[in-house]
């Protein structure tokens, strides 16, 4: 029950009306825009992109451009945001906002975090992880527990050496893994965020965003 009214829910803001409902008001078209600095919880603190021709992009809320599986919903195709005029600081993250300009959904600029174990081989271990070589990804502390020596929080990294319940970091995409000199756990995000330079187009890939109602 509580399974498919989140999903009613989710396709009356982002897809094809369900039949006895009517879509509320401002949520025909979602604006989508890029941050530098992400918002805090309450939806205030944060820094739009500004300058060199960059510009929200609009997308229908529809089927056509948001696809649905359980309880979360995802961009179909990669959403391209205008040629650069000049170049734009390290995008963070992404926003939507409704018609009416009001912000409505933040989320940093990469998946959902997935916990390793760091060993002092260099060696990181999650069962099925599914990253890939030369993935870029993010290292984010455990809660209450420091990053495992040799790597720094918030730091992009690439993926080498990937297989199916491990892998190594490196500073660079063809660089040496990086060395990890005492054991530990942390979580590492897929990470999307990057700086921008003229002529380049900001992207948010296919099925990067993702619309989940909290519990």
């Amino acid at each position: 029950m509580i399974l498919a009214l989140r999903q009613t829910i989710l396709s009356l803001l982002l897809r094809t009306v369900p039949v006895g409902f009517t879509r509320p008001a401002n949520y025909d078209t979602l604006h989508l825009g890029l941050f530098t600095t992400m918002p805090a919880d309450d939806g205030t603190g944060g820094v739009e992109a500004t300058g060199s021709s960059y510009a929200r992009v609009a997308k229908a809320a529809s089927d056509a451009n948001f696809n649905q599986a359980s309880d979360q919903v995802t961009n179909v195709a990669e959403i391209q945001f205008p040629l650069l005029t000049g170049s734009l600081p390290e995008i963070v993250g992404w926003g939507v906002w409704d018609n009416g300009g009001v912000l409505r959904w933040a989320q940093p600029a990469g998946d959902l975090p997935v916990a390793f174990v760091a060993a002092a081989d260099d060696t990181l271990t999650r069962a099925a992880h599914g990253f890939a070589d030369k993935q870029t990804v993010r290292a984010i502390a455990l809660e209450g527990l420091p990053i495992p020596t040799g790597l720094a929080a918030n730091t992009t990294y690439y993926v080498r050496d990937a297989g199916a319940n491990t892998l190594k970091l490196a500073a660079t995409e063809s660089g040496a893994a990086i060395d990890i000199t005492a054991a530990g756990a942390l979580f590492l995000r897929r990470w999307y965020g990057k700086a921008y330079a003229i002529d380049d187009r900001p992207v948010i890939p296919a099925a990067a965003l993702k619309f989940k109602l909290a519990a």
